[in-house]
């Protein structure tokens, strides 16, 4: 697997160390070493699931893209109760009631506007926008 797969793919269920930082109260720091441990025992390359990912300061930062079966892998040697946040996660992301994190980012990251390419679209804009504010 590599990033550009892990990226692309709608249809493979994947699941970011952030999101997993999140669900398990943990700090990411240490979900990133957990995911690091794990691959190296596992003789992954860390690099095939690393990306990027902007934070609120507008920094680069690395986080770990897992697939299904490594998440699992990865949170099996948590706590039960880390263990069951994870798991209905990804229950919730299998039958599609949640977006997956890396898509809600990819979504967010996207300008609330478009610039309009003609006149016309811009009077249809500034219309569209007159009837939501009334």
């Amino acid at each position: 697997m590599n990033l550009e797969t892990v990226n692309n793919q709608t249809t493979d269920l994947t699941m970011s160390s952030l999101e997993i930082a999140e669900l398990t109260g943990k700090r990411h720091k240490h979900v990133m070493t957990d995911v690091r441990k794990m691959l190296t025992e596992l003789e992954n390359q860390p690099d095939e699931f690393s990306s990027d990912w902007t934070d609120a300061r507008g920094r680069k930062q690395k986080h770990f893209v897992l697939d299904h079966d490594h998440t699992m892998c990865l949170v099996s040697g948590y706590k039960v109760q880390l263990r069951m946040a994870v798991i209905q996660r990804l229950r919730a992301l299998e039958s599609g009631e949640v977006t997956p994190w890396h898509e809600q980012q990819a979504e967010a990251a996207k300008p609330e506007y478009q610039i309009p390419q003609s006149y016309a679209e811009a009077l249809r804009l500034a219309a569209d926008e007159t009837e939501r504010a009334s």
